[in-house]
Formats: structure tokens, sequence, C-alpha cells
């Protein structure tokens, strides 16, 4: 039930509960009624000492009762108004599904394009201007913004946008962290469609998305605006209480009799991993770790756009403006960073991390060190704290020191700070809870390389291995921990996926690892129960340790088993054994199935064996026939017949 539907049912029950009250001290007078009138009289009988004695105290009890509510009031409002944080790892905060005001008043009431602020918008606030200019009316210099040096590719973002006017459309902007995505698509939104609406979700809200594709509202030409597109689609972004917007809800709203105008900003590996794939072991394909991020990312209607650091075009550009913004200058200046980097207060966030006290930097070490072995939730209190820990250089028996370091770490509302924070707090939509921590995008992208190397405490690996976290992100940690030599971590996070909804991933890496580790008798074991990875990864190992007869009796003593992985292996040993009949056979079965692997191998069996007309009718059969040349099987496509026969 929304918020507006409980409130007449809240007032009825107020309503009810005072006539309750009423009627409950009406009957009941007739018990209290006779005392109270004889400790009144008695007190009007008393004579003037003893009434400025009871009087005293009565004041005092009520000025002590007064001073303990307002103070109980004032600590209840300021505990509201705080978002709170939890050290319970388990501790889980929904984003509301619901704002608080209808659907149709929130579309109703869409600010136009032009009429919104940058910084609403996510853009970077601007290193400050110097005190002897800023505010001054003359200089037509805005104190968030420096002056918009025009980037190469704008007229292209702005042409995007324009064809979007009248049948809508998906703009994706993809650079890294501080190379002007979001001022660039802020600056064309207003030049290309200033008169559009505008719907600014919060970070993570897909829900209201989705919300008003079902609503079939009728909508005013709209932007939506998806900066940092990850925290709104399906993968391995979203924080605990995000919701993502489905594939079928962008299609929906895409189509829509007005024009809806989707525009985002993504890091490129963000947009790599988005688009990752598995293979399923099983069917022996290759599928979308995210299909639904997939699905939108690959909109026939999505224009994708990358965007770099300044050329030297551009800086020539901003010398140029330079002359009007001081702040322009001081970027151009600075050697060590990019132009947009400066402006967006890179160097500064930089300058604090350099300058931070060893805590501090054990924090931050230790959330960069999370995000690249795999955790990209934020990190919980808990985990954050613990796990820093690891990182401090001599003896800490209690724990005041994180909570310091955590506070100012997060702070970025003095001068000095320039709207930057080493650690940003990520909250619920309701601003009331902290869901965890997350290291800021500039900062992080510089650090992950720079520490790619670094050794990552056991206290760190024990706290992020036992931290709730998705089952994407056990599956990174579980990749990394075999990369850096820590199979132990592995096994724990690949086992405990093992009684979850589609273990088959976890199942397959863990078998491979028990085949790197030598552990065969375990293999076994689990081929025993059913489990056809563990199978696939004993063969694999006797097929690789030459001994192809002892691989041939542990796959036929599962010869139940359909799958193609298994199937292949079986063929291949039945080949190098030498019983090519057997071999072909299974060969037709995978062709069928659409196994490509397969084709080559049929076809060079059946050539070899003399069966030249067998394997005309496979070509026959076969879509692309481009690579048959580069296995010499070039002469069976120019001996097949005009029309194909049936296969097998």
């Amino acid at each position: 039930m929304s918020k507006d539907q409980r409130k007449p049912h809240a007032g009825a029950r107020r309503l009810w509960r005072i006539l309750v009250i009423v009627g409950v001290v009406g009957i009941s007078g007739w018990w209290w009624s006779p005392t109270a009138v004889g400790i009144a009289a008695s007190f009007l009988r008393s004579d003037l000492a003893v009434k400025d004695s009871v009087s005293s105290v009565v004041s005092m009890a009520v000025g002590i009762l007064s001073l303990l509510t307002s103070t109980c009031l004032g600590l209840i409002q300021l505990r509201a108004s705080q978002p709170t944080a939890s050290l319970d790892d388990g501790t889980k905060v929904t984003k509301q599904e619901e704002s608080s005001e209808p659907l149709e008043v929130t579309i109703h009431n869409l600010p136009q394009v032009n009429k919104v602020r940058a910084l609403a918008l996510r853009v970077h606030a601007s290193i400050d201007l110097d005190h002897h200019v800023a505010g001054d009316g003359n200089t037509g210099l805005n104190d968030e913004l420096p002056l918009f040096v025009p980037r190469e590719n704008f007229g292209a973002v702005v042409d995007a946008l324009r064809r979007c006017r009248t049948t809508g459309g998906f703009l994706l902007l993809v650079g890294n962290s501080s190379v002007g995505k979001t001022r660039l698509l802020y600056e064309a939104l207003r030049k290309a469609l200033p008169d559009f609406r505008l719907l600014a979700p919060d970070l993570g809200d897909g829900q209201l998305l989705n919300r008003l594709a079902d609503s079939n509202l009728p909508l005013s030409p709209t932007v939506i605006w998806l900066d940092e597109l990850q925290r709104f689609i399906e993968g391995p972004y979203l924080a605990a209480g995000d919701a993502p917007v489905s594939a079928s809800a962008v299609r929906k709203l895409l189509g829509s009799s007005s024009s809806v105008v989707f525009v985002a900003t993504l890091w490129p590996e963000y947009a790599q991993q988005l688009r990752a794939t598995h293979i399923i072991p099983a069917l022996g394909v290759h599928k979308p770790l995210y299909p639904s991020a997939v699905d939108i990312l690959d909109n026939g209607q999505l224009t994708e756009i990358a965007l770099t650091s300044f050329t030297v075009e551009e800086r020539a550009r901003a010398e140029h403006l330079a002359l009007q913004d001081p702040r322009l200058a001081i970027a151009l200046r600075t050697t060590d960073y990019n132009v947009t980097e400066v402006l967006a207060g890179a160097r500064e966030v930089v300058r604090r991390y350099d300058r931070g006290t060893k805590e501090q930097r054990a924090i931050i070490h230790a959330a960069v060190d999370a995000w690249r072995l795999g955790v990209k939730a934020p990190l919980t209190l808990g985990t954050l704290s613990t796990a820093s820990r690891g990182y401090l250089p001599g003896h800490y028996p209690e724990d005041s020191w994180f909570q310091r370091g955590l506070n100012e770490l997060t702070t970025a509302e003095r001068p000095q700070d320039r709207a930057t924070a080493p650690i940003v707090v990520v909250t619920s939509a309701d601003r009331r809870q902290v869901i965890g921590y997350l290291v800021t995008d500039y900062l992080l992208q510089r650090l992950s390389v720079s520490r790619a190397s670094s050794d990552v405490p056991d206290v760190a690996w024990e706290a992020f291995v036992g931290t709730a976290i998705s089952m994407d992100d056990q599956m990174r940690l579980a990749e990394s921990a075999i990369q850096l030599g820590m199979p132990h971590h592995a096994e724990s996070l690949l086992r405990r996926q093992m009684g979850k909804k589609h273990p088959w991933r976890a199942e397959h890496r863990l078998a491979l690892l028990l085949s790197m580790q030598g552990r065969f008798e375990e293999l076994s074991q689990r081929a025993n129960l059913g489990d056809e990875f563990a199978l696939d990864a004993l063969v694999g190992s006797l097929m690789q340790s030459n001994q192809p007869k002892d691989a041939l009796a542990v796959i036929r003593s599962f010869a139940q088993s359909e799958s193609p992985q298994l199937q292949l292996k079986l063929a291949v040993l039945f080949d190098i054994t030498g019983r090519t009949d057997e071999a072909i056979a299974i060969f037709q079965d995978l062709v069928i199935r659409g196994d490509l692997y397969s084709q080559r191998r049929l076809l060079e069996l059946l050539v070899s064996q003399g069966r030249d007309s067998e394997a005309i009718q496979v070509v026959n059969s076969l879509t692309d026939r481009k690579w048959l040349p580069a296995f010499r099987l070039g002469h069976l496509d120019s001996a097949t017949q005009s029309s194909a026969s049936p296969l097998f």
C-alpha cells in the first residue's frame, strides 16, 4: 500500500484513539474525581506557607519533565535526520518501491532541460574561483562550473541527440573517470533538446523507470538521465537495495508515442564487464553473464560515442578560454593531470590520499583492493573496518582510529576539500541508512593500477571472503584467489554457492580447481555423484597426461551422459585409439546439434577414410564454407552439388 493510500486510514485511527481515551477518562471519573476534589479543597484551606511549598514542588517537577521531554525529542529528531550504518554485514536496506508522491505528480512536475542545474545531474563541481573574481557579475563566470571547452565530438553528440527529437533514442558516452563525459552530455542536451522535460532518477532507482513504463502515463518529450549507467542495469555494480531497469521497460519507453531519449555514461571497463559472457559446459555455448544489460547495451536505437582526454586541438580551445576563466588557466598549467581531471578536483583528492595518515591510507587500500579483487558492491562498515586492520603498520588494540579516519575520508564540505572526498558514502534512497562505502572514481582507477601487484593481507582476504556478497562478487573473488595462489579461499567461495539456485558456474570452476591440484580421487567421487563437470575435468586431465585408454575407460563408465563436452571428448578418444567409426558417429550427432568444431573433425575423418561422398553431403548442409580452404578441405566445396542433400 502506498503512503497516499495509508493517509486516510491513519487519520481514522487517530480519531478512534481520541474517542477511546475520552471514554475511558469519563467512565473512570467516578473513582478518581472524589479524590481529586478532596485534594483540591485541602490545598485551598491550607495556609500560605504550605501552598507556596506545594507550588514550588509542582513547578520543579513540571520543569524537569519538560526538560527531559525536549531532550528526548531532540535526540530522536537528530537520529532520524542522519544516515546510520551498521557493523552487521547481513543488514539489508531496500529502496522504496514508490516515491513519497504519486508517479503522476512526479512526471507532471519534471523540469525542462535548460532549467536544471548541472550539479543536480552529478556533474563534477569545479575547483574554486579565486576570491577576487568569484561572484563578479562582470566576468560572466559560474561559481559551480568553468567555461565549457567544446570537445571534438561535441557536434557528433549534438547531432545524435537532434536525431532523437522526433523518434526518441539512446545515447551512451563511454570514457574513463574525469574525462568530461557528464559535462559534455549536459551541454549537448542544452543545445539540442533544451525544451524537453528531464527525469533524473536517484542512483540505483531503476524501479522508477519500470513503474513509468508500466503506468502508460502520457509523456511530454522527455530525457531520461542515467549518468553512471552501471547503477541502473543488471550487473555486478548494483548496491544493496538497488533495482535495475528492465530491458522491456527501456524498449517500451523508447517506443512511446512521444519522444523519450535515454542519455547515459559508462566506464569502458564497466561496459566490457556488462557484456561479458561465460560458457555453459552442459551445452558447450557462450551466454551473456547479464542478459538484460546486454539487451539494453545492444539495443538498435542506442548510439555509443567514446570520449578521451583533451586532444591538442581541445587544449588550444581551452587556452583561448583561459583568458576569461582562471580555472582553465590553472588546469592547463598542471602537467601531472589532464585538464578535465584538474577541473573535477582529481588533483585535490589525490593530494588528500598522499597526505593522509597511515590509518586513512589503510582504509583506502582495503577498499581499493576489494574492488580490484572482484568485490564491486559497496563495502559495509564491518567489512571495511575488519579488512583495514590488515594494512595497519603497528599495534592498534582498539577501533577508535577507524571511525576517525573514515570521518576524515568522507568529508567534502570544507573549502580546502574542493567538494572531493576519497571515500564515497552510499546511502539508501531515503538517505536514512548507509549501505556501504566506495573509493571515489578517479582515485579508484588510479590506485587500481598502482596497486595491481600489491599483496593483500590475510586479514583482508578473510574479511572479503566472509562478507555477505553477491554470487558475481564471489565468483570474481574466487578467480582472483586462484590467480594469486590462494586456492583455499577460492574453494571456500565456490563451495558456498553449491546449494544456491544456479550452482553450475561454481561447480565447473571447482572441478577445474581440483584438477589443477591433482585431486583426482575427489573428482572421481564427485563424478560418481553425477557431477558432469568433475567427470569432464577428470577425463581432460587424463588426456593431457597422455593416458587416452584410461580416459576412455572413465568416460565409457559414464556413457549415459549427454553433455556435448563429454561427447566431444569421447569422440576424440575414439579417434585417438583407432575406433574411427564410433568417433564419426558421435561427430555426426554433434554436427546435427550445431557444434562447429565437430564439423571440421568430421570432415577430416571422412576424407581420411576415403568417404568423400559423405563429406560432400556434410558440406552441402553448411551455411558457412569460407573456412574450408584453411583446413585443406576446399576441394569439397567445389565438388558439392547445387542442391543440398539430407544430412546423414
